[in-house]
């Protein structure tokens, strides 16, 4: 291990540095350049040609990576023109979020699936 990675993990565990120090202290220490070798493959061959491959939500191996979250009360606000139908919704906060689950879940469904 390089010098410089030791004196970095003493100063992790030190509870009188900070993280501003720490975060300085690596930054002038580390590698100008990182390299990650890889197989040569249609992935490889796709990028050197210009091309990104972007994995569809169906393949994630975290099912929270792709998961919608959502503020009912501010989606409502923003979407909704007839005011006094909002009202009447948020006054039954169950049923306007059954709603827009079931809007959303249907559109996560389509977006795992292309």
């Amino acid at each position: 291990m390089e010098e410089w990675m030791e004196e970095y993990e003493k100063k992790l565990v030190d509870k009188n540095i900070s993280y501003d120090i720490i975060k300085k202290y690596v930054s002038e220490n580390m590698p100008k350049k990182l390299y990650r070798y890889r197989k040569f493959d249609e992935y490889l061959e796709n990028n050197l040609a210009g091309e990104i491959h972007f994995s569809s939500p169906s393949e994630f191996n975290d099912p929270f990576d792709s998961a919608i979250a959502i503020d009912y009360i501010t989606f409502a606000n923003k979407f909704s023109s007839n005011h006094s139908e909002l009202e009447r919704l948020l006054e039954k906060k169950h049923r306007l979020k059954q709603l827009i689950d079931s809007h959303l879940k249907e559109t996560y469904r389509i977006l795992k699936i292309t």
